[in-house]
């Protein structure tokens, strides 16, 4: 919704957050980090156990994104959701102090070898199969990988929030996935509202959530009863619950021009060939020029 026009309705929920295999966990005898430091400090423990890498992760393709997922979800639980939003609006400068501190935290788990030391040599989904595989124990990504959690494998996955960082608030960073559009001349009006509808009704829910692994965007559904596999129960249990701060997954809010120079410096930034303040620096002058141009979204007004 934009300008008070609703241009399109977001069909599935999603959120950001951080797996970590309860197997692994039990039979090392550690427990599940309860602070962002101490889930770095596990960074090192788990490399002594001969785990390589603690953290799954690959960065190779796709420009390089999922680092920068990461530090959304760092962002988020770290600076107060309506900071970030005024900095998507070009109302507050990315190179803000807090916002740098943020791209720090992102060093700090590269410089405690929380990451493949091959990250940006190994594609996202081969990142990604590390932990489906056991070879690493945690994983910082969104439940968009839970639709292909299917083997009995992952029954030994959990998901929660981000640990909090000091200083912030936790954070539920949500995402609704695509949007539902009916075109204005379609000739078929009242047959594509009673299809959207069905795909939000009662008996559609159960199958969204049980055959798809997908949370449809509604509210007030009671999911108590779904045959669902642990790792997503707790992702439901999590969502019906949720009474904290929403933060924002910027790459759908940003411009392109942004989006291209923040992916291609946090990759420079995991490198050590840029630091925390030359990233904020570059980004900045990004959305300073998608704001002369009119192609920033303004989410505060």
């Amino acid at each position: 919704t934009y300008g008070g026009t609703v241009y399109g309705v977001g069909h599935e929920f999603e959120a950001q957050g951080f797996y970590w295999n309860k197997r692994i966990f039990a039979d090392e005898g550690l427990e599940v980090p309860s602070t962002f430091e101490e889930m770095v400090a596990l960074c090192g423990t788990f490399r002594e156990l001969g785990y390589d890498p603690p953290m799954a992760a690959g960065w190779a393709d796709w420009g390089g994104f999922p680092i920068s997922h990461n530090w959304y979800n760092v962002l988020a639980n770290s600076v107060p959701s309506d900071k970030v939003a005024a900095a998507i609006s070009g109302e507050y400068p990315f190179n803000s102090p807090d916002i740098v501190a943020s791209l720090d935290l992102v060093v700090e788990l590269v410089e405690a070898g929380c990451y493949d030391e091959q990250g940006a040599a190994t594609s996202f989904l081969d990142g990604n199969a590390k932990f489906y595989t056991g070879q690493a124990p945690m994983m910082l990504m969104s439940t968009w990988a839970m639709q292909f959690f299917t083997d009995e494998i992952t029954d030994e996955f959990g998901f929660m929030i981000l640990p909090p960082i000091e200083g912030g608030e936790q954070t539920m960073i949500q995402l609704m996935g695509a949007v539902w559009y009916i075109i204005g001349d379609t000739e078929h009006p009242e047959e594509t509202l009673t299809f959207l509808n069905y795909l939000v009704s009662d008996e559609a829910h159960r199958l969204w959530v049980e055959g798809a692994k997908l949370l449809p965007g509604v509210t007030g559904v009671d999911f108590s009863g779904y045959d669902v596999r642990p790792v997503y129960r707790d992702f439901l249990n999590l969502v019906s619950g949720w009474d904290g701060p929403v933060g924002y997954h910027l790459d759908v809010l940003t411009p392109a021009n942004f989006n291209t120079t923040l992916f291609e410096s946090t990759v420079e930034l995991a490198a050590g060939r840029l630091t925390s303040q030359e990233v904020a620096d570059r980004i900045t002058v990004e959305m300073e020029r998608a704001v002369e141009d009119g192609r920033h979204a303004d989410i505060t007004g």
